[in-house]
């Protein structure tokens, strides 16, 4: 069974991309769990990730030629960098995927996680969707124990959009059924207390 283990919503914040990373990693660690390292992987959808931080470096490249551009920035400029380093900090040695999109890659992100899950690949999944430019991160910790529990379903519609977004944030009790297509629907079929956003 999976269950959701922790949600989080790192608030509005014109934070730079490694200060969410370290923001997410701080606030992540205390659901780290006892999950050995290799069995906890991380799925991340954004749109903009990266993005300004590439225009950044390739501004200064054009203003000062390539030998002079901030190479501090280039980490940074890949969408799969927030993920790496919360791997790095919090030792998630697991599958990590970076997808690139609007709720599709959501949608993709939750379907893969599940997948690792009920495969075994993985133990647990942490999940998140980051809105860069906004400075919004919405973050699911997916695994074997107590709290809500998701279910897939056999329905073909469930309420479409962002799938990470919407479980991240929305209110007990659970009960919406969220399309996840090709993977079928899920919904959260049980409520619990300690989840509060």
């Amino acid at each position: 069974m999976i269950s959701l283990l922790a949600r989080h919503v790192l608030d509005p914040s014109p934070l730079a991309p490694r200060d969410m990373a370290e923001a997410l990693a701080t606030s992540l660690a205390p659901h780290r769990g006892e999950a050995p390292g290799h069995a906890f992987g991380v799925w991340l959808a954004a749109e903009d990730l990266g993005a300004d931080a590439a225009m950044g470096l390739w501004a200064e490249a054009a203003t000062h030629g390539p030998a002079f551009a901030n190479p501090l920035l280039f980490p940074w400029a890949l969408t799969s960098a927030l993920a790496a380093h919360l791997a790095r900090r919090l030792d998630l040695r697991g599958p990590n995927v970076s997808l690139v999109g609007g709720p599709e890659a959501s949608v993709a992100a939750f379907g893969f996680a599940l997948d690792a899950l009920d495969e075994g690949e993985v133990e647990r999944a942490l999940l998140l969707r980051v809105e860069a430019r906004l400075g919004r991160a919405f973050v699911l910790v997916l695994g074997a124990g107590e709290g809500p529990t998701l279910q897939r379903l056999n329905v073909p519609d469930g309420r479409g959009g962002d799938p990470l977004l919407g479980l991240a944030t929305c209110p007990e009790p659970f009960g919406v059924i969220w399309s996840l297509p090709p993977w079928g629907s899920v919904r959260l079929a049980a409520t619990s207390a300690a989840f509060g956003v």
